[in-house]
């Protein structure tokens, strides 16, 4: 039921407020195999983007750097990175809808880093997108998540429990998101949420079907509070309470987020007078019921 009260809703979406200004690409240079090549690049500890025979990325030399028996690359472009957004690199013919997908890229793999370094676990969707969830092995698996944003906005959630279905037989639900660059005038990484459901907390169901049935199913009473409370307990943790989320991307370089999500108001709000009320049309264009994610879009491919 709509009333007319003013309501200030939480979305999922964290602002990114601060960006290296410039964006690097290095060569390898000279003779350089491709093993060679393959090498160095797994043993990156930042984000990179390959091109051509060597990569886009926000670090310097150093965070580059090969080890024994790889190859070395060698910084040949730094590029303002308003233009590369605006107008694409021209000495390599990228236009600018394909350098807003190579920023999302770095930007994305930074952030995934984070999440992994956390502690958290990976679910692999069709698409090649990621699902990072919460498992039993760590801290928000197992006790829940008191937050106070000091904006008053503050509660106490569980981002993991257990379900019990026929046969009196246990699943375990976890909380997980996954992330996707927004790029803009006002550039956020949007966080879509996840449900994995598991046998014993720390490994997914492998039947697709199963999956799609509990995440369906399980959910289906869960208010807009809840999913909002879910969201800001979960980033209250992984930003450790702090309002800002600083991510490394390079010696001296950091990628900047906002924790708390960004806010709006709308004019009216929907009462729970009705919360017993069939679902379905809400379920359609929530993307928690789906089986696969969202579509990635023109400024976050792959």
């Amino acid at each position: 039921m709509l009333d007319s009260t003013p309501e200030v809703l939480v979305s999922s979406w964290l602002p990114i407020v601060q960006l290296p200004i410039t964006v690097r690409y290095f060569s390898f240079l000279g003779s350089a195999s491709e093993e060679q090549i393959a090498a160095s690049t797994r043993n990156f500890t930042v984000s990179h983007y390959p091109y051509a025979r060597g990569f886009f990325g926000f670090g310097g030399t150093k965070d580059y750097a090969g080890t024994p028996g790889a190859a070395t690359p060698r910084l040949t472009h730094e590029i303002p990175l308003d233009d590369f957004l605006e107008r694409g690199f021209h000495d390599f013919n990228i236009q600018s809808r394909e350098a807003k997908n190579v920023v999302s890229v770095l930007i994305r793999t930074a952030f995934e880093k984070l999440l992994q370094q956390k502690g958290l676990a990976t679910y692999s969707y069709s698409g090649h997108s990621l699902a990072f969830w919460v498992h039993s092995g760590i801290a928000p698996g197992t006790q829940p998540i008191t937050f106070d944003w000091n904006n008053g906005w503050k509660g106490r959630r569980n981002l993991a429990g257990q379900i019990t279905r026929g046969g009196g037989k246990k699943i375990h639900w976890h909380y997980g998101v996954s992330p996707y660059v927004r790029l803009g005038d006002e550039p956020y990484i949007q966080l879509t949420p996840r449900l994995i459901f598991s046998d014993n907390g720390r490994e997914p169901i492998t039947s697709a079907a199963k999956m799609h049935s509990l995440r369906r199913s399980v959910p289906k009473s869960w208010r807009n509070d809840r999913w909002r409370d879910l969201v800001l307990s979960f980033l209250f943790w992984l930003s450790d309470g702090k309002t800002q989320i600083e991510i490394p991307l390079g010696e001296n370089r950091t990628l900047r987020l906002g924790a708390m999500p960004i806010t709006m108001q709308v004019p009216a709000s929907i009462t729970s007078a009705n919360d017993t009320a069939d679902q379905t049309h809400l379920e359609e264009d929530d993307p928690v019921f789906r089986s696969e994610p969202d579509d990635e879009s023109p400024d976050d491919e792959k």
